[in-house]
C-alpha cells in the first residue's frame, strides 16, 4: 500500500496514479454516503517518467483526506468538498465548477476509468462544458492537421468532409450530453433521498415520479452516436434516416422537459437546489443543433 509522504512522492507520476487508485477503492458503495474530497488549489508539475504535466492534484477517501492535510502544512493550498459515488462517477459538491473540471482533467490522465462531475452543474456551467469540449477538439483536430481536409476529401472511413465534421459535432455534443444526464441524475438522487427523509406517505408517487424522469432520459446518446456511425460510414442516407429520428426524439424530449409539471415542481422544491429544466434544456438544444 502506497503512502504518499513528501512533495517528491506527490509529483511522482506513477508512485500518485498507484495511491489514487487505491483510494478510489475504498470509497463508500454507490449510495452509501458523502465522502471528503480535496483538490489543490493550483497546477502541480508532475513527473511522468521524467516528462513534466502539469494538472490539479486529486485526493479522496479517509487516508487521502489525510495526505491532503499533510500536503497543506507543507504549502500546497487545497479547496475541500464532497463527493458522491455512482457507478464510475464521482458526484463533486462544495466546488467550483471550473475547479471540478480542471480536476477531471487529472483523473482523465491517470486512466483509471472514474469521472469527476459537479453534482450541482446548472445551465451556465453546461455551456461552458459545451465550449471547453470544443476548444479541446479544435486543438487536438489541429494538431493532427485536420484543417488540410477539403471539403470533398474522403475520409478512411468513407466519409466525406461534410459529414465527417458532422460526426465529430454530434459526438461532441454527445460527450455533454452525457455528462448533463450524470448531474442530472445526481440531483434527482439527492432530491429522492430528501423526500425519503421526510417519512411522509404521500412520498412514493412523487419518488416513482422522479425516476419515471430518469427513464424518459435514457437512450438518447444511442440515437445520436448512430447517426455519427452513419456519419462516419460516409453512409448520407442512413444519416439522414438516424437523423431524422433524433431530431424527432429530441424535440419530444425538449417539449417534455419544458412542461413536464414534475420537473417545474422539482425545481422549484425547497429542499435541494437544482435546475433541471435549464440544464436539461440547453444540454438538449445543444445537441440537436449539432445534427
Amino acid at each position: 500500500m502506497v503512502a504518499l509522504q513528501t512533495l517528491d512522492e506527490l509529483k511522482d507520476w506513477k508512485t500518485y496514479r498507484v495511491f489514487l487508485k487505491e483510494r478510489l477503492k475504498q470509497l463508500a458503495p454507490d449510495g452509501a454516503g458523502d465522502e471528503r474530497i480535496f483538490v489543490s488549489r493550483t497546477d502541480l508539475e508532475f513527473d511522468l517518467a521524467g516528462k513534466p504535466w502539469s494538472g490539479r492534484a486529486v485526493f479522496v477517501g479517509e487516508k487521502g483526506v489525510v495526505a491532503a492535510k499533510r500536503f497543506k502544512q507543507q504549502g500546497v493550498l487545497m479547496l475541500e468538498g464532497s463527493l458522491r459515488l455512482e457507478g464510475k462517477t464521482l458526484l463533486v459538491a462544495g466546488l467550483p465548477a471550473q475547479h471540478v473540471k480542471k480536476a477531471q482533467k487529472t483523473m482523465k490522465k491517470l486512466v483509471l476509468g472514474y469521472e469527476l462531475v459537479a453534482s450541482d452543474l446548472a445551465g451556465d456551467d453546461v455551456q461552458d462544458s459545451v465550449a471547453e469540449t470544443e476548444a479541446e477538439h479544435a486543438e487536438a483536430a489541429d494538431s493532427e492537421g485536420a484543417d488540410e481536409l477539403e471539403p470533398d476529401a474522403v475520409s478512411a472511413g468513407g466519409a466525406s468532409g461534410e459529414l465527417a465534421g458532422k460526426a465529430g459535432r454530434i459526438e461532441r455534443a454527445v460527450e455533454v450530453w452525457r455528462v448533463t444526464e450524470r448531474v442530472a441524475t445526481g440531483q434527482l438522487r439527492k432530491l429522492q433521498k430528501a423526500i425519503l427523509e421526510l417519512r411522509i406517505d404521500a412520498s412514493a408517487p412523487v419518488i416513482r415520479g422522479l425516476e419515471r424522469i430518469l427513464t424518459r432520459l435514457e437512450k438518447i446518446d444511442d440515437v445520436a452516436l448512430a447517426a455519427a456511425e452513419a456519419a462516419e460510414r460516409g453512409d448520407a442516407a442512413a444519416f439522414e434516416e438516424a437523423r431524422d429520428r433524433l431530431r424527432r426524439k429530441l424535440a419530444k424530449m425538449l417539449d417534455y422537459v419544458r412542461k413536464d409539471p414534475l420537473i417545474a415542481d422539482a425545481d422549484q422544491n425547497p429542499m435541494v437546489p437544482i435546475r433541471l429544466a435549464e440544464t436539461l434544456g440547453k444540454s438538449l438544444t445543444q445537441l440537436l443543433k449539432a445534427v
